[in-house]
């Protein structure tokens, strides 16, 4: 293999791109190694006005240009190329040439360094994703009571929803981030929002509250439902979830969902929220992959219940158990059945199957309760369905042992 001898050239009009905030690539360099390796070593510079991740590819033309019939197998390139690539300099793709079933013989190559918007971000660390599709929403077996009723048919689109319950130390974590940050007010009793329309956030002087506060800080204390740190967070109210949510998007630098002062929904925002009802249902099932006859997520039968949920009939001794200890369904997701209720955005409301937009729907305008779904640690099979609602005293600034949440990451 004769020694490659190579230009480099972008295909990027630098004012085109701008104006269309599309990547553009530059300062393309690279050259073959020298050490007898036959690796190509190509340097460049991206740049994403928006901040996306990137599907960066490369070309390979011996024909000036003409052409870019050569195309790198994927096994033999490493380094900032293929999916999730962020904007920045210094990127450097490692090209194992002489491994390539072409014999390259010439003086002359030219690159073509390719950035398009990913359209396979990575998936956040925790998350699994959930392809959108449509589903049967809704009491398959007439088991349920009417709220469950009637079937109908829900499209929705693509997201992330977390594989467990927000634990503890997740809320912890959050919170005393949200805390340095002046978000928050906590004292021994509550926490609330500093901003906004301020409502209680963790009940803290709850006996039941497995969370305290040290006078600087939010710290683990355990409860007699909740022994490890690990357990899902229990005694936060809706409005702590939905705060929650806020908070994390905003250490992370990504668009929040709500709006604290009324606590709306920004539904174009990037960040983190609550699932829909009908989004938490589809995942429970199993996403678009889900089998109809499922009554629980990831099982059919009560009997196989056990390994897939902490419930009633299994919990020994009271009280919640460490996320993701149970087999997870289809999806990958743990406890969307047991272990606790989980709050979801929608208002409750009876009758509400019956006038459901079929096309991503977010539930009533208004109500007096917020819906759980999941059934919980101290609750029977039943209520494990994965069709069930629950509405019974759901204030959203109730909380109890028997609740908690996850949350969903749209996808950008």
């Amino acid at each position: 293999m004769k020694r490659l001898i190579f230009l480099f050239i972008t295909i990027f009009i630098c004012s085109l791109l701008f104006a269309q905030n599309a990547p553009y690539v530059y300062n393309v360099t690279g050259s073959q190694r020298t050490d007898g390796s036959k690796i190509v070593d190509i340097y460049y510079n991206i740049l994403e006005p928006d901040g996306d991740t990137l599907r960066v590819t490369l070309q390979v033309s011996d024909d000036d240009g003409s052409t870019w019939s050569i195309i790198p197998a994927d096994s033999l390139l490493s380094g900032d190329i293929g999916d999730g690539i962020l904007t920045g300099t210094g990127k450097h793709i490692i090209w194992n040439a002489g491994e390539e079933t072409i014999f390259f013989e010439g003086t002359t190559y030219k690159f073509k360094v390719i950035a398009d918007d990913d359209p396979n971000p990575p998936v956040p660390e925790g998350f699994v994703f959930v392809e959108g599709g449509t589903f049967s929403m809704g009491d398959h077996f007439s088991e349920g009571g009417s709220d469950e009723l009637p079937l109908h048919d829900v499209t929705l689109n693509d997201f992330y929803l977390a594989e467990t319950e927000v634990t503890h130390q997740q809320v912890i974590d959050v919170f005393n981030w949200a805390y340095g940050q002046g978000y928050i007010n906590c004292s021994s009793s509550t926490v609330t929002n500093a901003q906004g329309n301020s409502q209680e956030l963790l009940d803290l002087d709850d006996s039941d509250c497995a969370i305290d506060w040290n006078g600087s800080s939010l710290v683990f204390g355990g409860s007699s439902y909740a022994s490890s740190a690990n357990c899902p967070c229990i005694e936060i109210t809706w409005y702590g979830s939905i705060a929650y949510a806020n908070y994390k998007s905003l250490q992370e630098g990504l668009d929040v969902f709500y709006d604290l002062s009324d606590w709306s929904c920004n539904w174009s925002a990037n960040g983190y929220r609550l699932p829909t009802e009908a989004e938490w249902e589809y995942a429970a099932r199993g996403g678009i992959n889900h089998t109809d006859d499922f009554r629980y997520s990831g099982c059919h039968n009560e009997g196989d219940l056990t390994d897939y949920a902490w419930y009633s009939a299994n919990n020994s001794p009271n009280g919640t158990k460490e996320v993701g200890t149970k087999l997870a369904n289809q999806l990958g997701l743990f406890d969307m059945s047991g272990n606790v209720y989980e709050w979801c955005w929608d208002w409750y409301d009876s009758n509400y199957y019956s006038s459901s937009p079929s096309s991503n729907p977010t539930g009533p305008g208004s109500g007096s309760y917020r819906v759980g779904r999941g059934g919980g640690w101290n609750r029977s099979a039943y209520s494990c369905r994965v069709a069930y609602r629950y509405s019974y005293s759901r204030y959203p600034t109730g909380s109890s042992d028997g609740i908690g949440f996850r949350i969903l990451r749209k996808i950008p």
